[in-house]
């Protein structure tokens, strides 16, 4: 069994976003351009918030083996787009806090813990500026709530990429398969460097 042999656990968590509900999953695209190789699973759902991914940790951590000697594993998190404009609307704070505590709980479980940041949406509200605050707030949370920040709007900012260009974002809030494709060198040096 070759996953048995592999040296990195790369796992994905999140929502539709991360799950690719409109294009070629990240995870997929990031997989072949990590060094070294490592394996994983894709355990996003779509419509996913919080709550769900609380629900669903206790079995992204069984995918753990038995054994980390030798091992690293590695968790990226992507989440955010349901939980801001509803529970958490105009309340990026709230968001974060109750964020850093699922996070611990993963870190304590033995992952290492990327978190990326929350992508734009024409959703509405006081969405894209919640998505904003919130993304400073965990850029900041790099050595102490998590191992590394995967900065996206960093990338969509430097090219100039709106959400309701339809090339990039599908209805407004999904990444295309050209946005996954943009945004997978980001991630890749973010994976590879821990």
């Amino acid at each position: 069994d070759t996953t048995m042999l592999a040296t990195r656990i790369v796992s994905h968590e999140g929502d539709s976003i991360t799950a690719g509900q409109s294009g070629t999953p990240i995870s997929t695209l990031v997989a072949p351009n990590l060094s070294p190789m490592g394996y994983g699973r894709n355990h996003a759902v779509s419509g996913s918030t919080l709550t769900d991914l609380t629900s669903r940790q206790a079995g992204v951590n069984a995918t753990l083996p038995n054994s980390m000697s030798g091992k690293t594993a590695i968790l990226v998190l992507w989440e955010g787009r349901n939980d801001l404009p509803s529970t958490y609307a105009s309340n990026a704070a709230g968001f974060c806090a109750a964020y850093a505590t699922l996070i611990a709980a993963y870190k304590a479980a033995g992952w290492k813990v990327v978190v990326c940041s929350i992508l734009p949406s024409t959703v509405g509200g006081t969405f894209n500026a919640d998505a904003l605050a919130a993304n400073a707030i965990m850029a900041g949370w790099v050595g102490t709530t998590i191992d590394a920040f995967c900065d996206y709007q960093a990338v969509l900012t430097a090219n100039s990429i709106v959400a309701s260009n339809s090339t990039y974002f599908a209805g407004g809030t999904h990444p295309t398969t050209t946005l996954y494709t943009l945004l997978e060198p980001t991630l890749r040096t973010v994976v590879n460097a821990l």
